[in-house]
């Protein structure tokens, strides 16, 4: 059996380490075994840890990524 795949779009707020935050949309790829939006936000929240990890200054180590809903997405673009 071939393994099928399929594309969809995902929605992040990504937040630097200062705590500055933009909402970025994504398409990831899923096949039938894997989710293809939890490797994504996964991987993108092991980079902000190793981002906070690396900073020199304590307080800005607030580097973090979160999944977020279509309509938060939209709400907070329409804010820019």
């Amino acid at each position: 059996m071939q393994t099928q795949m399929t594309t969809r779009a995902i929605y992040a707020r990504h937040t630097n380490t200062k705590g500055e935050s933009y909402v970025a949309s994504h398409v990831v790829w899923s096949t039938d075994e894997t989710d293809g939006a939890v490797l994504f936000i996964a991987a993108r929240q092991r980079e902000a840890q190793k981002l906070n990890d690396d900073s020199v200054v304590p307080t800005e180590r607030k580097a973090k990524v979160e999944q977020i809903t279509h309509d938060t997405y939209l709400k907070d673009r329409a804010r820019v």
